[in-house]
């Protein structure tokens, strides 16, 4: 076969089914079986309407390794529809375990020509159960211009390369409403894209690989989804771990051009690496109102060499109604454009310092950044950050004791502190319950070390402008958070540490997590032990030291809200979304309000609490 000329290689192919339908019609009840490889369970030419009603098929046998024809053509498939065929399929189960048995195939009959229209075929399913078990089987699959519409569904598939909603080249149009689709395999997000692919109020996992891939000039659209990955092992010419991924191959499976992902809505969780990355393409990330759980490595995306080339690395990021919280990396032969807008606010820095999953430098330098920051947005910073342009309301730029630099120039017009609290930035002539002036003088000589003491350390701080309790908890938002200085006696840096080790260990049990490798995940973030506290650790219960459990006091603090304020419906869930609204961590919260409320927050032998929070979903 020859993969230059698609068209030739259609003309060559040939499609059996053990059973073949050629005429429009219902059917209802069958049974479609084939243990034959390169042979269909069920072959559907037909040229009018064809329903199938709780069909039951079953397909095994298949080679050891399958080639463009299975990919490509579908001709191991368990259903397979071509030449313009209309099919309804509605209830029954779907059940393929040989290699390259894709379990439902749409074929749009372009020869795998990128961007040439389909012959009409078209394949809707509803409220059927699709497994897959081998390598190169999908769970639904779309090529060659074909379209597939798929409601309800529940798909899970096992193999390496077989993702539950599935397209190769010549791509095709695939629309998704609500059901559950769930990869186990390596190389097999929930969703591969080379065509234009839409999902609205599905539930997507990927338990091993991306949560989605999205090659050249293709597009996956979400709205009101949740999208669950947990990328542990690259995989092919992959050098990063990341939830979204948008490049380009070059193998010639799709067209070059711009990549396109687009979330409205809903919740993305991302328990490895980094949320979104792009290399050897241009890419649009449109992000509007989605809720960003991030556990990985706190880089909310990366635009940088892979391996991968040939192509550009650039990416636009548009945010609007979005709280986006993390590190940018842009490497020294990238380009990113990013937009806050529309009430969007950004807590983060951007950076050119970029290491891949096998510890190899990528990039030292940071690329080309233009930024435009509207009137109803905000920009926290957390670190110096140098960018080519910036366009808006300087203003709204938070400092919090960082520099922008435009064109290596600081920008003008910046704003210190807007007094909102939000994480770190607060009113620094006011000091905060939960900060200990006294204590953080100690724990701040201590990290000082040898040549210090308590006099010429305060005379330090008095003769660079941090005299007073106030001098104090300004200098540990311009200085000492960063250093890891903790702020209380019931915050200790060393410990949280330990305790992020532990909760590492324990969800990842297959990486080799150490103390050291979790120190430099935190320093490569450029994110200190009190804002992951905040932004991530208390809601994967992490604790604040030895003699603080987080999930001991939110189980105490539910238990009071659940008893006091029964009208308010209190769940773990939504508990930890009001701290988090509040911008409170529950150091602060406790400081604040929980003593006066006599909550406990003892560790708990039995850890009966981190249940809870691992049944919510938050450890």
């Amino acid at each position: 076969m020859n993969p230059e000329n698609p068209q030739q290689q259609q003309q060559q192919q040939t499609w059996t089914g053990a059973t073949t339908i050629t005429t429009a019609g219902s059917y209802a009840n069958g049974t479609y079986t084939s243990t034959t490889d390169a042979q269909c369970a069920l072959l559907i030419t037909a040229a009018g309407n064809v329903t199938l009603t709780t069909p039951t098929v079953s397909k095994s046998g298949g080679p050891s390794n399958a080639g463009d024809e299975y990919n490509f053509y579908g001709i191991n498939s368990g259903i397979l529809a071509k030449d313009g065929a209309t099919v309804a399929i509605s209830g029954g189960t779907i059940t393929t375990t040989g290699v390259g048995a894709n379990a439902v195939f749409s074929y749009g009959g372009n020869g795998g020509t990128n961007g040439a229209a389909g012959d009409g075929t078209t394949v809707t399913l509803t409220d059927t159960v699709i497994r897959t078990y081998a390598s190169g089987s999908g769970g639904i699959m779309t090529t060659g211009g074909g379209s597939m519409v798929a409601n309800n569904l529940t798909v899970e598939t096992d193999g390496q390369s077989s993702a539950p909603i599935r397209t190769d080249r010549g791509g095709g149009t695939v629309s998704v409403n609500g059901g559950t689709y769930t990869s186990n395999g390596l190389g097999s997000p929930a969703i591969y894209s080379t065509a234009e692919i839409a999902v609205n109020n599905a539930t997507l996992v990927s338990n091993l690989s991306e949560g989605i891939c999205i090659e050249g000039q293709n597009s996956v659209s979400l709205t009101n989804c949740t999208l669950t990955a947990n990328n542990t092992q690259t995989n092919g010419n992959a050098q990063f771990l990341d939830a979204v991924i948008l490049y380009q191959s070059m193998s010639g499976d799709s067209s070059e051009g711009t990549a396109s992902f687009s979330m409205t809505g809903g919740t993305l969780i991302n328990k490895s690496g980094h949320v979104f990355h792009v290399t050897n393409t241009n890419a649009v990330i449109n992000l509007d109102g989605v809720t960003i759980e991030d556990s990985g490595d706190g880089v909310v995306l990366s635009v940088c060499d892979d391996g991968w080339s040939g192509a550009n690395n650039k990416a636009t990021l548009n945010l609007s109604g979005q709280d986006l919280d993390g590190t940018i990396l842009v490497g020294d032969d990238a380009t990113l454009t990013l937009n806050i807008a529309d009430a969007s606010t950004f807590r983060g820095n951007i950076s050119g310092e970029i290491t891949n999953a096998q510890g190899t430098t990528v990039s030292t330098e940071i690329g080309t950044v233009n930024v435009t920051l509207d009137d109803t947005s905000k920009w926290y910073l957390d670190g110096d950050t140098h960018i080519a342009s910036f366009s808006g309301t300087a203003a709204n730029v938070i400092t919090n004791g960082y520099t922008l630099y435009v064109d290596d120039v600081a920008l003008d017009g910046t704003t210190a502190s807007d007094g909102s609290g939000a994480d770190g930035d607060a009113d620094a002539d006011a000091v905060p319950a939960w900060f200990d002036a006294d204590l953080y003088m100690e724990n701040k000589l201590e990290q000082l070390g040898d040549g210090w003491d308590a006099q010429s350390m305060r005379k330090a701080f008095d003769e660079a402008g941090y005299s007073g309790d106030e001098g104090c908890y300004r200098h540990f938002l311009d200085f000492g958070n960063r250093e890891n200085v903790s702020p209380n006696k019931y915050f200790d840096s060393d410990d949280y540490f330990e305790s992020k080790l532990a909760q590492l260990q324990r969800d990842l049990p297959n990486e080799s997590w150490t103390l050291e490798s979790v120190q430099q995940a935190f320093e490569n973030a450029n994110l200190s032990t009190w804002d992951h506290y905040g932004q991530y650790g208390m809601r994967e219960g992490v604790d604040p030291r030895d003699s603080f459990s987080t999930s001991a006091y939110f189980k105490a603090k539910l238990e009071a809200l659940q008893r006091d304020d029964p009208a308010g419906n209190w769940t773990m869930e939504s508990m930890i979304a009001a701290f988090q609204q509040a911008g409170l961590n529950p150091v602060q919260h406790y400081m604040l309000y929980g003593v006066h409320e006599n909550l406990d927050f003892a560790p708990d032998d039995e850890d009966a609490a981190s249940v809870a929070l691992v049944a919510e979903g938050y450890a």
